[in-house]
C-alpha cells in the first residue's frame, strides 16, 4: 500500500508499506511495518531496467559472436546434453538448434567414439581440453562426414566446471582453411623474395 508520513523534522515522505501482524493463538501480539520511499523504489526500478536492457544488449552481441563462427560449436552439460548448439554445428548436422538442446551429445553426433572411447570423458573427468580429436560424425540425413573436434571445460566464475565447450570443423573446412593459410604464406615469402 502507498502512504505519506511524516518525519521529525516536517518532511512528507510518500512511501510504499506492507503490514504482518505477528499472532499468537488467535491474539495479535503486534504488527511488523516494513515501508520503503517511493523515489527510492522509482529509482531502483529504472536501475533495474536500464541493466536489463544492458545485458539483454551484451547476449545478444555474444550470441551474435557464438553464431558467427565458422567453426560448428556446442556445448554440454555435466549430463552429456547439449545447453547450446551454434549456426554452424546446426549447418554442419543438419540438427536445428530446437533438435539439439537438451539431447545426450551422443544421439545428434553418433559418431562410433560416442559413449565408449569419446575423448570428452578426459576431459568432462580431468578437466583436461583436447585437441585436433578426428572421428566421423553422422549427420542427421544419414550421410558419414569427419570432423575434428576440439573441448575445453567451462567453468564459471567460481571456478567450478559447468559443462564443456566443443568447437569442430568438417575435414574440408580445415583443408580449406590449411590452404588459405599456406597461399598467404607463399604470397608473403614471394612479396619478400622481389
Amino acid at each position: 500500500m502507498s502512504l505519506d508520513l511524516t518525519t521529525k523534522k516536517s518532511i512528507c515522505k510518500s512511501v510504499v508499506a506492507s503490514f504482518t501482524p505477528i499472532v499468537d493463538d488467535e491474539k495479535v501480539l503486534s504488527v511488523v511495518f516494513v515501508f520503503r520511499d517511493i523515489f527510492e523504489m522509482i529509482k531502483m526500478s529504472e536501475t533495474l531496467e536500464k541493466r536489463t536492457v544492458e545485458l539483454i544488449e551484451q547476449k545478444n552481441k555474444l550470441d551474435a559472436i557464438f553464431n558467427s563462427n565458422i567453426e560448428g560449436t556446442f556445448t554440454i552439460n555435466g549430463d552429456w546434453e547439449i545447453t547450446s548448439f551454434n549456426a554452424s554445428a546446426q549447418r554442419i548436422t543438419g540438427y536445428s538448434m530446437e533438435e539439439a538442446i537438451g539431447q545426450k551429445c551422443w544421439s545428434i553426433f553418433a559418431s562410433g567414439k560416442c559413449q565408449n572411447g569419446c575423448h570428452m570423458e578426459l576431459t568432462m573427468s580431468k578437466g583436461k581440453g583436447t585437441i585436433g580429436n578426428e572421428l566421423e560424425i553422422v549427420r542427421k540425413d544419414g550421410k558419414r562426414i569427419p570432423i575434428r573436434v576440439n573441448s575445453a571445460t567451462l567453468l564459471d566464475n567460481n571456478k567450478k566446471n559447468m559443462g564443456q565447450l566443443k568447437p569442430f570443423l568438417t575435414s574440408l573446412k580445415l583443408k580449406t582453411w590449411r590452404i588459405t593459410s599456406l597461399k598467404s604464406i607463399i604470397s608473403a615469402i614471394s612479396l619478400e623474395a622481389t
